[in-house]
């Protein structure tokens, strides 16, 4: 275990802001410090203050002018309204029901809202909405996250860090360090991950902000001993990035299995990220399948698993992106949320749902 976390260095400012997810970024309230800490370190941000000073000034517009802002759980023109509580998502097809049913109920399922068009849930593809299902409480400035909350680092010797800027929290993974071997618990394992709540049809999402040009993900895990990964290998702009896992080429983004020591490809594709860009990742399972989409959805990528697991743990992987050496680049994750299905819209969660996939996919 590190003694300190360490401090942050400066490097060149970003080449253009992404207003969208730094709104989102702003807008939620410091929560109460956690017991455990380091030796407290003040942090002094100079990148990551750029990007969000680059971008303030910037008009909000109305709840709704953008296509996902009516689903996305903030308050976008910070008028105290969320989603579609707020009027300008009025007629928005994220909001059909205005809150209210308008079909007719006539079938017998155990959710709440008994229409004949909820039991299906999909018929296993995702096309509804996701709940929230939990949402930790935030990093605290300068402490290590490693044992606070229910975090648990899978790598002993990266306690990952907090860092606070305008009331946003943002972990950090704070080792560079690779190699090793798969089952260790060597710096391929340096995952952060919580307990959070169980999950079938569910799984994470976290705002990223890449400096380093080397891997950072997402990881599930069944608290049995596999481990699940999405990861993006190398920054489009890498030269000789570091993956823990071989690629088809110089950079991509895979799913990988890891149990009994061993880690498998279950998919690969050849996007990665941009480095010194905010997006949103999500990872999730549904129906034994994985899903993984970057940034903010645009790319998707899938694997099949043939069994439905459920989902014990969730957060967030670096490998070889953390603030050691003489780059001070890292890897940063904010706003991690714990995500259900809801495949018909009722506001129930598939996981609470009268589904078949219940019966037909254990």
């Amino acid at each position: 275990m590190l003694d300190a976390l360490p401090a942050v260095g400066t490097a060149g400012a970003p080449a253009r802001c992404v207003p969208d997810p730094l709104r989102r970024l702003t807008e939620r309230a410091a929560r109460p410090a956690h017991p455990d800490k380091l030796p407290a370190v003040r942090i002094a941000l100079c990148l990551l203050a750029l990007v969000l000073l680059a971008c303030s000034g910037l008009g909000l517009g109305a709840e709704g002018d953008e296509s996902d802002e009516c689903r996305d759980g903030a308050d976008n023109d910070q008028n105290g309204d969320f989603d579609c509580d707020d009027e300008g998502c009025r007629g928005s097809p994220d909001c059909p029901r205005g809150g209210q049913e308008t079909d007719t109920d006539t079938d017998t399922d155990a959710d709440s809202d008994t229409d004949a068009d909820v039991d299906d849930c999909g018929e296993g593809t995702p096309t509804g909405t996701l709940e929230t299902a939990w949402e930790p409480s935030a990093f605290q400035d300068g402490e290590a996250i490693d044992g606070s909350d229910g975090w648990a680092s899978g790598y002993a010797d990266d306690p990952w860090g907090a860092y606070k800027f305008e009331g946003v929290a943002w972990a950090y993974s704070a080792s560079d360090d690779g190699g090793g071997e798969w089952g260790d618990s060597g710096p391929n394992e340096n995952w952060l991950v919580n307990p959070g709540v169980e999950m079938r049809h569910g799984g994470i999402a976290a705002t990223t902000y890449m400096t380093d040009d080397d891997t950072l993900g997402l990881a599930l895990g069944d608290g049995s001993g596999t481990m699940w990964l999405f990861l993006l290998c190398g920054a489009e702009d890498a030269e000789a990035p570091n993956c823990p896992v071989t690629l088809r080429g110089e950079t991509g983004s895979v799913i990988v299995e890891v149990n009994g020591g061993e880690a498998t490809v279950l998919a690969e594709s050849g996007s990665s990220y941009g480095r010194e860009e905010i997006g949103e990742l999500y990872f999730m399972a549904y129906d034994g399948r994985l899903i993984a989409s970057w940034p903010d959805g645009d790319v998707e990528l899938e694997a099949e698993l043939g069994s439905r697991p459920t989902i014990r743990a969730a957060g967030f992987y670096a490998y070889e992106a953390g603030l050691a050496g003489q780059d001070q680049t890292t890897a940063w994750f904010s706003e991690p949320l714990w995500l259900l299905f809801d495949n018909d819209d009722d506001g129930v969660p598939d996981d609470n749902d009268a589904c078949p996939l219940d019966a037909t996919r254990q």
